[in-house]
């Protein structure tokens, strides 16, 4: 797949690592925004000197801000900054579609993840509806016990498959890091080697403990269990779209206008799903480790792009706008779990003064 490019950078890295070309003197920018800011000063200067015959760089941004600058021709720098907003939306919502049934115009199925042919009829699309809820259903199945498997896009901008931690598979994970812990590694599972000498041994309490709790109790349990309740609300989705497209989707129009509305749902809901606690987005805003100085939500923002080394972050693609609704979200899900959680707790006191 061919890249769009913004000048002479490549589109896919211009969108998810942002632009860096050289200006003011050679020198390189720190960000966009940086950048957007020098040619704020230079639109400044530039008007008040020649106001009616210097064709001035303005950024969109800036546009907004000043309706005395409205009649200013937009720069290609403008365009560009303009073509990246709405490219990060295209890449979240192709992300999502991909990541889960559901999708009109794809099909996890294929290679390409593209459903060819679909929506052609509306026996077609209520076939394909169908098929999508029973996918959805026997992912259901897999996420309690191996994962289910998914599509996504690698940084290179090719599809790809994973695969989920299921719920089954993590509980016995969670067992064997916890024995393998607790008994120093006088037991570890099939090709891991055993630890040496009392410090190491020391060492391989504490890693499999944490391994226990963390990876295979919080990420491993908590995300098959938000996976499983995704496939459950997406296989609901997918069944009511049967109605509309059995009805008013004779029509190519309305087939349209239904595709486009039970799309943009799904992507709510994966959304939705995504952030609240237990979900994808969940856990990369929470990433860190403090004895790496690596905190919660910083983590996740400086995360430039999908790495194969973090699971967490190998099956995105980590734009800026990813990053600012999932950081947002998942924060607003946190004060509203401790809300409610706290309701709980002071109800329960309540009752038991009652008593």
């Amino acid at each position: 797949m061919k890249a769009k490019k913004v000048g002479k950078i490549e589109f896919d890295s211009f969108a998810i690592n942002g632009y860096e070309p050289t200006w003011k003197n050679g020198a390189k920018k720190a960000n966009f925004e940086s950048y957007i800011k020098y040619q704020e000063e230079m639109v400044t200067n530039e008007r008040k000197n020649a106001p009616a015959s210097n064709e001035i760089i303005a950024s969109e941004a800036y546009l907004k801000v000043s309706d005395k600058l409205s009649t200013i021709p937009v720069s290609r720098a403008a365009k560009s900054y303009r073509s990246v907003q709405s490219n990060y939306l295209k890449m979240y919502v192709e992300d999502q579609l991909l990541s889960n049934p559901g999708g009109d115009n794809y099909d996890l199925e294929s290679s390409d993840g593209r459903c060819h042919g679909c929506n052609e009829t509306y026996s077609s699309a209520v076939i394909k509806d169908l098929r999508d809820a029973f996918s959805n259903l026997k992912n259901f199945l897999l996420d309690f016990t191996v994962g289910a498997k998914f599509k996504y896009v690698d940084k290179n901008g090719h599809i790809q498959t994973g695969r989920h931690r299921g719920f089954l598979h993590s509980v016995g994970s969670f067992f064997k890091h916890l024995v393998s812990g607790f008994t120093f590694g006088f037991y570890t599972p099939e090709n891991v080697p055993q630890p040496k000498g009392f410090w190491g041994r020391i060492k391989h309490f504490f890693k499999n403990i944490k391994e226990a709790l963390l990876g295979d109790l919080v990420e491993g349990v908590g995300g098959s269990v938000n996976h499983m309740a995704e496939d459950v609300i997406l296989g609901t989705w997918n069944t009511l779209e049967v109605i509309p497209d059995a009805t008013i989707g004779a029509s190519p129009q309305g087939r349209k206008a239904i595709s486009s509305i039970f799309d943009s749902g799904q992507v709510v809901l994966d959304y939705l799903t995504d952030i609240a606690p237990g979900g994808d987005a969940w856990m990369r805003v929470h990433a860190g480790n403090l004895f790496k100085g690596e905190v919660p939500v910083v983590t996740n923002l400086r995360k430039e792009s999908s790495t194969a080394k973090d699971l967490k972050w190998r099956y995105v693609r980590n734009t800026p706008f990813r990053k600012a609704i999932e950081t947002a979200g998942t924060l607003i899900a946190d004060g509203l779990s401790f809300i409610f959680l706290g309701r709980g707790l002071f109800s329960s006191d309540e009752k038991r003064e009652r008593k």
